[in-house]
């Protein structure tokens, strides 16, 4: 039994003085929609007129006559149907009896189901095209809901297609049935080739970077004067271009900003200002550019590729191989260009320089929020780059906005 029968039949003892009351007052916001021809506020009204039959307030002929031209006016002749019914059993006037003859007469009930995977047309095709209002509402009104894969209701009768199927709606309880399965025709899926997705993307986070002990070729003499290794947090940002060659694959490309500050530390111990010196942070400043092959499961993300960055810094602290013992012995390789850098003062060095490197770097998201049409979420980041002399790891958590794949098979 339809919500609105039920309605009907609720017995709900009796409505008092404030159920009265209510049912004055949203009566007179129907009807002054009505004049309106704000069919939607009319419908929304009667339902809340419903709502209070339940409370035990009985609806007039009047309310379900106003309600069932609402529901014809939008193209549901279903609940157009059962509405005059409810007025009907309220002791309905002949123009409602003959409203449902009429319905009975010329509508029929038809149910069409589209699969998910259906890439093809879903517009509800009439052989002949109607002209009231009534049933082009109806025909649109089931149009627009083949959009979200189905459709159940009256419309009027004769023959249909969808998709290139046919269907044949008569009169009676027999509901004529279609169901849209498979792939699509193969006219659809010829022509030119087009991109599942494409828009802008967004990144933004807190990242951990660490610019490690020098390797062998940071520390041959030809290398000169190389800071000591050095570590610390900061932001990285970017913004760029994501497509999909498919609704699961495809390409990035993502410019940004990243950098680290930190305190200068000496085997792992942080520094403290000395007699001889004033011990300043450390600090990483890197443009980068990243492109990426990306995999799309559902909510989930992965993105793999190379990424190079340039920039610069001030650290403080030399590396210790360049530095002399004071002893007048030179250190190899390179303490004799620089004899007067002592060990004992190496630490509280300040050197400043550019770094470029290049490596790879690795991301998996979960996106979960919809923003216009693209989607947010968080991802974990991270990436090993190298300037031949030492190696950067690096590690963010991050905000991320890219856009939305489209539903069903890619």
């Amino acid at each position: 039994m339809s919500p609105l029968l039920l309605a009907f039949f609720v017995g709900a003892a009796s409505a008092g003085p404030v159920e009265a009351a209510e049912h004055r007052r949203i009566s007179d916001e129907m009807k002054a929609a009505m004049a309106r021809n704000t069919w939607s506020a009319v419908d929304e009204h009667y339902r809340k007129l419903v709502e209070l039959e339940a409370r035990g307030e009985p609806l007039t002929v009047e309310d379900h006559w106003i309600g069932a031209q609402a529901a014809r006016s939008l193209g549901d002749l279903r609940t157009c149907r059962e509405r005059l019914d409810l007025a009907a059993r309220a002791g309905g006037s002949r123009d409602v009896i003959g409203w449902i003859e009429e319905i009975d007469a010329g509508w029929g009930p038809l149910r069409v189901t589209v699969d998910a995977t259906w890439a093809g047309d879903r517009t509800l095709v009439p052989a002949e095209p109607g002209f009231a209002p009534d049933q082009r509402a109806a025909v649109a009104r089931a149009t627009a809901l083949l959009a979200g894969g189905s459709f159940e209701g009256l419309v009027p009768v004769g023959s249909y297609s969808v998709g290139g199927q046919s269907v044949t709606v008569t009169t009676g309880e027999r509901v004529a049935a279609l169901a849209i399965v498979g792939p699509p025709p193969s006219e659809v899926r010829e022509g030119p080739y087009r991109l599942a997705y494409a828009g802008p993307r967004a990144s933004i986070g807190v990242a951990y970077t660490r610019g490690g002990t020098l390797g062998e070729a940071g520390s041959s003499a030809d290398a000169g004067l190389q800071a000591a290794s050095f570590e610390g947090s900061g932001a990285r940002l970017g913004v760029g271009l994501e497509v999909g060659l498919t609704r699961n694959v495809g390409l990035l490309a993502e410019v940004g900003y990243h950098n680290l500050f930190g305190p200068p530390t000496v085997d792992g111990e942080r520094l403290e200002d000395a007699d001889t010196y004033l011990v300043a942070g450390n600090s990483l400043h890197l443009g980068y550019g990243w492109l990426a092959g990306s995999l799309r499961a559902g909510p989930v993300s992965f993105a793999i590729g190379p990424v190079w960055s340039a920039g610069g810094g001030v650290v403080t602290g030399v590396d210790g191989y360049c530095v002399s013992d004071g002893s007048g012995e030179q250190m190899a390789p390179c303490g004799e260009d620089y004899p007067y850098l002592r060990e004992d003062s190496a630490a509280g060095q300040r050197l400043a320089g550019r770094v470029t490197a290049g490596g790879g770097a690795a991301a998996i998201g979960f996106s979960f929020v919809d923003i216009g049409p693209l989607r947010g979420g968080v991802a974990l980041e991270g990436g090993l780059q190298t300037d031949t002399f030492r190696l950067y790891p690096w590690g963010q958590l991050a905000f991320t906005v890219a856009p939305a794949a489209p539903r069903g098979k890619g």
